[in-house]
């Protein structure tokens, strides 16, 4: 039972790189092929979610913002706090941003960052990803906070992506 596990195991880390490969060479369908492939064979494992908002991306390099922005915030629902949301909240904000141009939607996604933040740092299986996404979550916040006017919040939010460089 344990050889099988590990060869499962061994499996879904040769798709994902397989997967990335596609991804870095501009072959988006079939990264996300492979992607939905890992999250239906691997629902269980770390692969799953990180491979989740790779889907994302591939919908981003194709082009199709809306389907982006509509798995992402699916992807998100399913767990807030949980592994690579925070990634997929800095997607989204950026999409809303340069993309779609809503600041109201950024905003929404910026709050909901805020507060999941903490949550995601401290989740057993997310506090990685949730740490290496901090200083881009606050810089987007103190960026919708900034365009909105709201100095004082863009600040703070300036004041902790700094401390989240460790500097």
């Amino acid at each position: 039972k344990k050889k099988k596990k590990k060869k499962k195991k061994r499996e879904g880390g040769k798709r994902r790189k397989e997967g990335k490969e596609k991804r870095e060479n501009k072959k988006f369908r079939e990264a996300a092929a492979i992607y939905l492939k890992i999250v239906n064979e691997f629902p269980e494992s770390n692969l799953a979610p990180r491979s989740e908002l790779h889907v994302g991306d591939c919908y981003v390099g194709l082009k199709q913002p809306a389907a982006a922005l509509q798995h992402w915030s699916k992807f998100i629902a399913s767990g807030p706090s949980g592994p690579w949301r925070g990634q997929a909240y800095v997607g989204i904000i950026d999409l809303c941003l340069e993309e779609v141009l809503d600041l109201a939607e950024a905003a929404e996604y910026a709050s909901m960052a805020a507060v999941n933040i903490s949550a995601g740092r401290q989740h057993p299986k997310g506090k990685e990803s949730w740490t290496d996404a901090a200083l881009d979550i606050y810089l987007r916040i103190g960026l919708v906070e900034f365009v909105q006017g709201n100095n004082p919040a863009a600040l703070a939010a300036f004041q902790k992506a700094r401390a989240a460089t460790g500097k």
